[in-house]
């Protein structure tokens, strides 16, 4: 496992931050689950975001 100094994921204030993915999964379901369409999209840039931070660790670990 790498260890860290600083998170290299910046925070953005404007929006909410989830204590979990399950909660996360909650709020999409929550908000977009009357339209499978949206919901699916929801979902897909949840998947999308996911990914990209798991490059950007991956890419500022390789730095280390």
């Amino acid at each position: 496992m790498i260890k860290l100094q600083t998170n290299p994921i910046p925070k953005q204030p404007m929006f909410m931050t989830n204590k979990s993915f399950g909660e996360l999964q909650q709020f999409i379901d929550d908000t977009y689950g009357g339209d499978k369409q949206m919901l699916a999209a929801a979902y897909q840039v949840m998947n999308f975001t996911i990914n990209t931070c798991h490059h950007v660790i991956n890419e500022l670990s390789e730095e280390v």
